[in-house]
């Protein structure tokens, strides 16, 4: 989007520091949801609940959490060049919003494998 919006390097290395760091903490504070080796397309609702659900609330927190740490850096970047003309009427367009975005996620959820089926057991009896 950055690259879309025509944005400054000094923006573009500064949300992307930002986004590194919303990573960074929601690795190490939401990774303890899953179990080694399980991922979300397979973990689903457990007796503990749905882990996607758990994960996105976690997720939100940790970016709150760094939005808050660096509050006063993004006010600075947001209120001076995002709002200016056409990069303020690209976050306004509803093409971001309803194609851009929602493609983002598509391409994202095709990474998503999931396990093959369970093979049938077969039961096999003791005829003797």
């Amino acid at each position: 989007m950055a690259t879309e919006m025509s944005l400054s390097d000094n923006f573009k290395s500064t949300f992307t520091r930002i986004g590194q760091d919303i990573a960074i903490s929601t690795k190490n504070e939401c990774s303890a949801l899953l179990s080694p080796g399980q991922h979300f397309c397979t973990a689903g609702n457990t007796p503990a609940g749905d882990k996607l659900a758990q994960w996105n609330w976690c997720f939100k927190k940790q970016a709150a959490k760094q939005a808050t740490k660096n509050a006063f850096t993004m006010l600075r970047l947001v209120s001076s060049e995002i709002c200016k003309g056409e990069k303020y009427k690209y976050l306004e367009d509803d093409k971001l919003w309803m194609e851009v975005l929602p493609e983002y996620m598509r391409r994202y959820a095709d990474t998503c494998q999931l396990p093959p089926p369970a093979k049938e057991e077969v039961e096999v009896k003791d005829e003797l």
